[in-house]
């Protein structure tokens, strides 16, 4: 197994507004003219990483490597907050830089600094156990400074109200003009805007039921812990149900679920068919049926070796229990073979045949026994 010395740089890129340069507008300008929406300055939410890849001969990596970043909440355990794969370049000296938050849509979430928690970066390689854990220090909190310049991700500018809005005559007030405007979207495919209505229900995920900015509920439940799909009482992170309720991965190539944890384990299909994989070096792939209690019936340990009845199987196939074959009707059916010839098998009424070839597929005779060839 290969092991990581990793040193870390955190450098991160905080860009505030662009300063511009305007001439004084007078009083009366300033009155009546809209305030124009500047476009608010994003904060990138990438976050560079540089470390060093060495073998457990202190040798440089070479790549490509695959390499997986997580944050957590804690220094040990937990399921990570985030977390992201990215295939790694070390140059001759196992030297890298990624950058975190580049594979995915809207990078590493600021969302995640927001309740001032420290937090974890966890680093696993390949297949190896994710090695400890390094706090994050402070200048990764930046990332949330900018929403102290926006409400709802919208410049300041966007909720200022003109003159002719403040004093007009239809009765209006400034407040509820304001919430009208707050509340309109785009319609889709026009320049006009339609007024936000519709009801829905606590928890459940809205959606649009029409093109006119109508709101309603869709089949997403959301508690804040559990996810449903089909369901408003979710038992687990993403529980799905109904009639037809299921998962489909389609498309070309491979398509697999991957279950991280204390070990690690995969299912899905490739090219060679579909596939049960178990990822964590020593441990055992298990099958289990429940009847009455939950019962590990067969077990495939890292060797190699089959267990049917046992959790220790010594051999490729080890069987604790009786092995049952149907009564020999042909050379395909209740018979053992050695090396693709038939070994042992009763063909006929009550006749026994042992060793290579013995006996027929073809005889009428009874009560026979034959061992040898």
């Amino acid at each position: 197994m290969k092991r990581i010395a990793l040193s870390f740089l955190f450098l991160f890129a905080l860009f505030a507004s662009a300063v511009r340069a305007q001439a004084p507008a007078s009083a009366s300008q300033r009155e009546l003219s809209p305030v124009p929406a500047a476009a608010a300055a994003e904060v990138p939410r990438l976050i560079k990483l540089s470390g060093t890849l060495l073998d457990d001969q202190g040798r440089p990596m070479a790549g490509p490597v695959g390499v997986t970043f997580a944050l957590y909440a804690q220094q040990s355990g937990g399921a990570a907050l985030w977390m992201e794969t990215q295939n790694v370049k070390p140059d001759e000296n196992g030297n890298y830089t990624v950058v975190l938050g580049a594979n995915s849509t809207e990078g590493v979430p600021a969302e995640l600094f927001v309740s001032g928690e420290a937090r974890w970066l966890g680093i696993q390689v390949g297949q190896q156990p994710e090695h400890e854990r390094t706090l994050l220090v402070s200048v990764p909190y930046a990332l949330k400074a900018a929403d102290a310049e926006t409400l709802g991700g919208q410049p300041l500018s966007s909720f200022v109200l003109n003159a002719a809005q403040a004093t007009s005559g239809s009765g209006t007030s400034a407040t509820s003009q304001a919430t009208a405007e707050a509340v309109t979207t785009p319609t889709p495919g026009s320049g006009a805007k339609k007024a936000v209505s519709g009801t829905g229900s606590t928890n459940v995920v809205p959606k649009w039921l029409d093109t006119a900015g109508t709101l309603g509920n869709s089949l997403i439940f959301d508690n804040g812990t559990n996810v449903g799909i089909g369901t408003t009482s979710p038992a687990v992170a993403l529980d799905v149900m109904g009639n037809n309720a299921g998962l489909r991965l389609s498309g070309t190539g491979t398509h697999e679920v991957v279950v991280t944890g204390v070990t690690n384990g995969r299912l899905g299909q490739d090219g060679n068919g579909f596939f049960f994989a178990n990822d964590t070096p020593g441990s055992n792939g298990r099958f289990f049926t429940n009847n009455g209690t939950l019962n590990e019936w067969m077990r495939i340990t890292s060797s190699g070796n089959v267990g049917i009845g046992t959790t220790t199987p010594a051999a490729k196939l080890d069987v604790n229990g009786s092995l049952n074959l149907p009564a020999t009707a042909s050379a395909t059916v209740g018979v053992i073979s050695l090396g693709g010839v038939p070994f042992l098998h009763n063909f006929g009424i009550n006749n026994t045949f042992l060793g290579a070839s013995a006996g027929n597929m073809s005889m009428t005779g009874n009560y026979n026994t034959a061992v040898g060839g």
